[in-house]
């Protein structure tokens, strides 16, 4: 008898199963993650981003560099990659019509670059919202008569 699990266990511990295997979990992932690849590569953007401007502004007011800060941009990427992930999850299972992915992405997106300006600000001394909203007309709310 033992030598019958032995056999069964031979054959799923040979090479050509795992990398039939993980061919094939492979596939499914990456055919899950293609439609959502450019979402999760903005937000990958984004957060380096964020992570340049934040050390020059922490530079410009004198504060110290340190891995915390490091990892909090890693760990933001990875908690935006699990959101990205998931909302596309509940978007193919219970939303197929409504682009819930396309707008938590927005929101994701919408943040860091907040904070991207908000840092070019303290390094620069410029507010782009502000000198946007001088430069193009449209952007600032008018008055009615």
């Amino acid at each position: 008898m033992i030598h019958y699990y032995l056999n069964v266990l031979g054959k799923y511990a040979s090479s050509q199963y795992w990398q039939g295997f993980a061919a094939a979990a492979l596939a499914v992932f990456l055919s899950f993650m293609a439609p959502i690849w450019p979402f999760v590569f903005l937000a990958f953007v984004l957060v380096l981003a964020d992570l340049f401007s934040g050390i020059q502004a922490a530079k410009k007011r004198g504060q110290k560099i340190n891995s915390r800060g490091l990892f909090r941009s890693l760990e933001k990427f990875a908690l935006y990659f699990v959101v990205i992930t998931v909302a596309e999850h509940m978007r193919v299972i219970f939303f197929p019509p409504i682009p819930i992915t396309q707008v938590v992405s927005f929101g994701i997106c919408v943040t860091e670059f907040f904070s991207l300006v908000e840092n070019v600000e303290t390094v620069t001394g410029v507010n782009i919202i502000r000198r946007l909203k001088q430069i193009i007309p449209g952007l600032t709310s008018k008055e009615k008569d």
